[in-house]
């Protein structure tokens, strides 16, 4: 009786201890997750930093794109955040990178919004036209993908989306300069009958 109580009491402790230990193994991937995506955004502010003209003159779409592309391992760090007890530091940190990640994202999407505004209004009807079709055949392109079947080529399809949805925004914004375009020359009647 007594053997089988410690045979019992041995099994619940090599139990716990491998449910601790891998619960430390993903504490340190979170760890390393965090300490990653601060490293990524800080970076990325760096370089908006470290150049000579404004940072609202230097947001190129590729730095848009950039950033939005680690938003799914943000995601993917939020969530597992949710399965682990994390520190008070680690949570501050967590909080800390949201919020800063939020605040550049807006920033971001902001002032590439009003570069390309300015953009557009310099560029002439058939510009605008050729940009649009440019865009149609890229996102054409993009959609042409097969589905991954593993967890790696899954946040790797969550990072195409994410740029999908930026891309989005931005073509949204071509269509929309190009029919008010039309239209101003349908008012004035500029325009040839084809």
């Amino acid at each position: 009786m007594l053997a089988r109580g410690v045979l019992h009491l041995s099994q619940s402790l090599a139990e716990k201890l491998g449910n601790l230990q891998e619960e430390h193994e993903q504490l340190q991937e979170f760890e390393r997750f965090l300490a990653s995506l601060e490293k990524h955004l800080e970076d990325w502010e760096g370089r908006l930093k470290s150049v000579t003209v404004p940072p609202h003159m230097y947001i190129s779409k590729m730095g848009l794109l950039e950033l939005s592309g680690f938003s799914p391992d943000l995601d993917i760090l939020n969530e597992l955040s949710y399965r682990l007890t994390l520190s008070d530091p680690a949570t501050h940190r967590l909080q800390s990178l949201n919020w800063s990640w939020a605040q550049a994202s807006a920033r971001a999407v902001e002032t590439y919004s009003e570069l390309q505004t300015e953009s557009l209004r310099q560029q002439s009807f058939q510009e605008k036209c050729e940009n649009w079709m440019d865009f149609l055949q890229m996102m054409e392109d993009s959609l042409a993908v097969d589905l991954a079947s593993t967890y790696s080529g899954l946040r790797e399809q969550l990072r195409t989306h994410q740029r999908f949805q930026l891309e989005m925004s931005i073509g949204h914004q071509i269509l929309h300069s190009v029919i008010n375009d039309a239209l101003r020359l349908l008012q004035r009647g500029d325009v040839d009958d084809r």
